[in-house]
């Protein structure tokens, strides 16, 4: 007993409760990053429970009328979190507030959110580097396709990896990130 009394307090460690798999197409318009539409496919337990909660006919999917209170409770709570979705470009750090076109899905048990990020400002393209993470570290975000729409979608290439300038949760983990290119 004397142990637990007089031995330091050590922080609790919190691990991912969420999974989650993204997509991120980036959309560009003379050389500028001008928007983000974003794919991401939820684990099956997540996925199950929110089926559980919002498919109130219980058919399997998140149907039309289905859509607007899991927007409310679930989605738009995510705009205080810039929806995980973080742009750097130089020294500045592009945040959401808002997001456009979302879709929830269900395929296979899982479900998915479409949806779109308008940037507040445009930014070049080239050296820019699209952050997908959660900082509180419940949800744990991969990365697993990135590409280019737009009129540079010839030119340029967006490659994903880890995102090493940026650490949390106690500094032991880094986010994956989508860093764009010129091809040549």
């Amino acid at each position: 007993m004397l142990l637990c009394i007089f031995l330091p307090a050590l922080p609790l460690s919190a691990h991912p409760h969420v999974f989650i798999d993204a997509e991120v197409n980036v959309e560009t318009r003379q050389g500028r990053i001008t928007a983000l539409e974003s794919q991401w496919v939820f684990d099956e337990m997540f996925s199950a429970m929110v089926l559980m909660d919002y498919d109130t006919n219980r058919n399997g999917r998140i149907d039309a009328g289905e859509i607007t209170a899991l927007r409310k409770d679930y989605f738009d709570y995510l705009g205080k979190s810039s929806f995980f979705t973080f742009v750097k470009s130089g020294k500045n750090t592009i945040k959401f507030a808002g997001a456009v076109d979302f879709m929830p899905n269900v395929t296979g048990g899982r479900l998915s959110y479409v949806f779109r990020l308008e940037m507040p400002q445009a930014v070049p393209a080239v050296g820019a580097d699209i952050l997908v993470y959660d900082p509180s570290y419940y949800s744990s975000v991969k990365i697993i396709r990135a590409s280019i729409s737009g009129d540079g979608g010839k030119e340029l290439a967006a490659g994903i990896g880890v995102f090493p300038a940026v650490r949390y949760y106690f500094g032991q983990v880094s986010p994956d990130a989508v860093t764009i290119r010129n091809k040549k």
